[in-house]
């Protein structure tokens, strides 16, 4: 069954009239019409994710960890369905597509775990009279550009720190595997990322 898949930008999934077929490579079928994302398309991601940055920089560990969580869980509960579609995609084997499915649940967890030992440090001074303090803060927003032959888990690799950092991003997946960069994004959005902060093209 066909369905129409565009960008998700400044928190609505975007229109327009430039549009390409996705067939899939293992069959022929025709699974879905993509709109192309646009020039205005990225300026406006780009101006919603630094709006955003002011409210997600200030996030704290418990809420940015408890996004990576729920979007965990997420995957998990979704296994078969999102390997399904992944395999319908791409064209891999499904035993394959459920192994990347799976190994992307557990990316979202470590970057969840990572997130909780970026403490800061006091380094050592020559100076008695000084004291250095170094703290770790996110310095704005990701572009985020991933390719098509592990096209769930390798965007977790960065959106999984994204998110365990409060770091909006503006990501864009592989033209040929948009699917499965919608149902990701879609899940980020109900495990609760914050808004603006995700943006897909």
């Amino acid at each position: 069954m066909s369905e129409t898949l565009s960008s998700y930008v400044a928190d609505r999934w975007a229109d327009g009239t430039d549009v390409y077929e996705l067939r899939s490579p293992s069959t022929g079928e025709r699974l879905a019409e993509v709109i192309r994302g646009s020039f205005q398309d990225v300026d406006d991601a780009v101006s919603a994710a630094r709006e955003a940055f002011e409210h997600t920089r200030w996030l704290t560990l418990r809420e940015r960890v408890d996004v990576c969580h729920r979007c965990a869980d997420l995957v998990e509960e979704r296994a078969e369905t999102l390997a399904i579609a992944l395999s319908e995609e791409h064209g891999k084997p499904l035993t394959e597509s459920l192994a990347e499915i799976n190994v992307g649940a557990y990316g979202f967890r470590l970057a969840a775990e990572e997130a909780r030992r970026l403490g800061g440090y006091n380094p050592l001074t020559d100076d008695p009279n000084k004291r250095v303090i170094v703290i770790r803060q996110p310095r704005g927003v990701w572009a985020i550009v991933t390719p098509w032959n592990f096209p769930f888990n390798i965007p977790i690799e960065y959106l999984g720190p994204a998110l365990a950092t409060g770091t909006p991003f503006v990501w864009k997946p592989a033209p040929t595997t948009p699917r499965i960069a919608v149902r990701l994004t879609e899940l980020m959005l109900e495990a609760g990322a914050p808004e603006g902060m995700v943006n897909l093209i």
